[in-house]
């Protein structure tokens, strides 16, 4: 596996250039790809943060190429944080880098969100069943979700949960997932919402539920 420090820009006269760091597998290409959210830009979320690097060296070790970037306003991301609105042009922005890549499979992409960048990678998902073919949402924020969310989106998709959250309890997830129709897993952990002591367990889960439903 090799890592390499990447910037983009989404389309447009007046978008902005965003950092990122590729993570590409050993082998020959092309390789299916996920894109990787980070948690909430004004609470100290980066592409930095230890959890989402062990989920992308867990994917590229099972041959995936893994981008995580920041957000607008984080690093050296331009703009500023909007609250979701904005970070769904972000998402954007990456996903149409990532699949203009001659190294990815643009028919084989998913996308991995943790806490803040969960709610919103699954929003932009939602908008983007055809390109984005399954969602792993770690420690998922449900903020102000009205009750209908996510009521007819039919791709894979799989939630990682702490019992111990206190950010977002669990019973408030296992009712969210309750309502989601198939195909959907729920997996729980004994862990509080920053899973320490626990990243290569989850990204060897993801890793292993991409693969299977990519």
């Amino acid at each position: 596996m090799s890592t390499h420090p990447v910037t983009f820009r989404g389309p447009g006269p007046d978008a902005l250039t965003y950092e990122g760091v590729l993570h590409i597998p050993d082998g020959a290409g092309p390789f299916p790809a996920a894109i990787l959210c980070h948690p909430h830009s004004l609470y100290g979320g980066s592409m930095e943060v230890g959890l989402l690097k062990s989920i992308a060296e867990a994917l590229a070790a099972h041959g995936w190429l893994a981008l995580r970037f920041n957000f607008r306003g984080v690093g050296k991301s331009q703009g500023h944080f909007t609250g979701g609105e904005g970070e769904m042009v972000d998402i954007l922005a990456a996903l149409a880098w990532l699949e203009g890549q001659r190294d990815v499979v643009p028919e084989r992409l998913g996308l991995v969100g943790y806490s803040f960048g969960a709610w919103v990678g699954l929003r932009v998902a939602e908008c983007e069943p055809e390109r984005i073919k399954a969602v792993v949402a770690v420690a998922l924020y449900l903020g102000l979700a009205p009750s209908d969310w996510l009521a007819d989106y039919r791709r894979p998709k799989c939630f990682i949960h702490g019992e111990r959250d206190r950010q977002v309890p669990i019973e408030e997830v296992r009712a969210f997932v309750a309502r989601l129709p198939e195909p959907k897993t729920l997996i729980i952990l004994p862990a509080d919402h920053f899973f320490i002591g626990r990243e290569r367990e989850i990204g060897q889960l993801v890793a292993d539920f991409l693969a299977t439903n990519v």
